[in-house]
Parts: C-alpha cells; structure tokens; sequence
C-alpha cells in the first residue's frame, strides 16, 4: 500500500506543478499528513508515525529539480524553475492573508460586543456627532 500512495502523492505533486497560474511550494508536514491520510483512508493502521525524513528522501530521488528548503521547523520543498516566482510571490501584498487579519479583527470585535461581561447594548444617543471634531464641522 505504501508504494501505492507514494505515487498518489507523486501525482498530487505533478498536477500542482503543472498549474501555470502558481509556483508550487510545499511544506513537508503537509505532504506527510496527505500521506498518512490516504494510507489510513486504505484501511492501513499505522503503527508508528510517517518518517518524514524517509519521505523526503523518497520525494526528492523522484524529482530532481525539486529542492528542501529549511524555514525554522518547517521544510518546504519547491521546484528550482519555481523559486524565482514562489519568491515574488512571497514579495506581493497577499489579499489571503488581508483577509485572514480582517476575519481576526471582526472576530475581537464580536467577541467583546457580545461578551458576558458587558453585553453590547448599543451606541449611546449623539456618541457620532460627539467623535467628530469641531475644526470638520465647520
């Protein structure tokens, strides 16, 4: 069964590098819990863990123009045509990532005017004209 997820995974690997819009890079944790998955989705238990190192190795002997990266714990692995694009990539302003922070914002905000200590209520009569300064309303 290992033989036969591993070349899933390979054809996971190869379909997202021939996807001309994005520059695909992996991280190894990743690439070991869709491993384990679909080991385990076969009806495999497992004993221990998937050696990721081994993994690795595995991955990088199929492709070799794919390199491991390491970025504090994680490893990424990306292809070397990929690079400069991953990279440029990395440089952009990421909408994702705007949107990650936003869904953070409106969750601190929901959390305080629906929390247990002090229900929201509502805005107080006039609290608009009172936050906008004088100097504006002229």
């Amino acid at each position: 069964m290992s033989a036969v997820v591993f070349a899933e995974l390979v054809l996971y690997i190869e379909e997202a590098r021939q996807d001309e819009e994005m520059a695909p890079v992996f991280r190894l944790a990743d690439l070991v819990q869709i491993y384990q998955s679909r080991i385990e989705q076969l009806g495999v238990q497992l004993d221990t863990r998937v050696h990721s190192t081994r993994l690795k190795q595995r991955l990088l002997a199929q492709f070799p123009d794919m390199r491991a990266h390491t970025k504090g714990k994680d490893i990424l692995m990306a292809f070397e045509e990929d690079l400069g694009a991953a990279l440029a990539k990395a440089c952009e302003l990421d909408s994702d990532s705007d949107a990650v922070h936003l869904a953070h914002a409106a969750q601190i905000v929901r959390r305080h005017m629906f929390g247990e200590a002090k229900p929201f209520t509502g805005f107080p009569e006039g609290c608009q004209e009172e936050s906008v300064p004088p100097l504006l309303l002229a």
